[in-house]
């Protein structure tokens, strides 16, 4: 008996599974995909901590963790604030230096063409 169990569940299986594609394939998909957040809204930021570690502003810069550090060392980077033997950055003065070098690079890039 245990041997026919199984099969049936297996029958059963391919049954059910048959049926949810016949399902789906009756659903089209949405002409437009959902607009990107970036290309939406780009003043909208996902919520952060006010206190960033050192990945969390690698990921948000896009840069290694090393390069986080080698601007960190050089003055580069504002906000930073030294906690023991760790270090955190002040998300705002992050994000408020990063809408300051935007809109001086934009300018800078137009004239240059």
């Amino acid at each position: 008996m245990a041997k026919k169990n199984p099969a049936k569940r297996r029958g059963r299986r391919a049954a059910s599974s048959a049926s949810t594609t016949t399902t789906h394939a009756h659903h089209s998909p949405p002409s437009t995909p959902p607009p990107s957040p970036r290309r939406s809204a780009p003043a909208e930021r996902p919520a952060l901590p006010d206190l960033l570690t050192v990945d969390e502003v690698a990921d948000l810069l896009r840069i290694s963790r090393d390069a986080v550090y080698a601007k960190i060392r050089r003055g580069q980077l504002p906000g930073v604030i030294r906690m023991s033997r760790r270090l955190r950055v002040d998300a705002a003065k992050l994000l408020q230096w990063l809408d300051h070098r935007r809109a001086v690079s934009l300018p800078a890039q137009g004239e240059q063409r």
